[in-house]
């Protein structure tokens, strides 16, 4: 009778270890999968910011073309009149 006391006792604690080790892994997936979380939400942000930083830089880019295309227009209209007043001086002489 004794030694299925101590067979019981003996069976009850190696329990108590397997659920002691199963918590243990528990908490540490636990504070894994937080981690996890963490850094999904860091990605996220840095897309975020990415993705906001792309939008002003296609905006920026789209201007500095219509300008370009200004003062290519403006270039244009210049060497056009020194010719015109080219051609006007020469007519004159």
């Amino acid at each position: 009778m004794l030694t299925n006391l101590r067979m019981i006792v003996s069976l009850a604690e190696g329990t108590t270890d397997q659920v002691r080790s199963i918590a243990t892994a528990s908490e540490q997936q636990s504070a894994t999968s937080e981690q996890i979380s963490h850094s999904l939400d860091d990605i996220n942000r840095v897309s975020l910011e990415t993705s906001e930083a792309m939008r002003h830089s296609t905006q920026a880019i789209e201007s500095l073309a219509h300008q370009a295309n200004i003062l290519e227009r403006l270039l244009t209209d210049l060497k056009a009149d020194d010719s015109a007043s080219h051609v006007g001086a020469a007519a004159q002489q």
